[in-house]
């Protein structure tokens, strides 16, 4: 997973404030909670994967 998120982080280029969908293939009902190191900025990550046909991610971003 931390190579995905990475991977999805990047283009998203994300300001003080963002909030991001990606949808990716995770057929499973997770919570994640991570901490992502961009642009000399600390962000919680909250990745919320929901179970829709088996597709479906979505990723919300909070400044700390």
């Amino acid at each position: 997973l931390h190579l995905a998120i990475s991977i999805f982080l990047t283009p998203l280029k994300l300001k003080d404030s963002s909030v991001g969908t990606v949808k990716h293939g995770v057929p499973n009902k997770r919570t994640f909670e991570v901490h992502a190191n961009m642009s000399n900025r600390t962000f919680t990550l909250a990745l919320i994967v929901a179970e829709v046909n088996g597709i479906s991610v979505t990723v919300l971003f909070r400044r700390t």
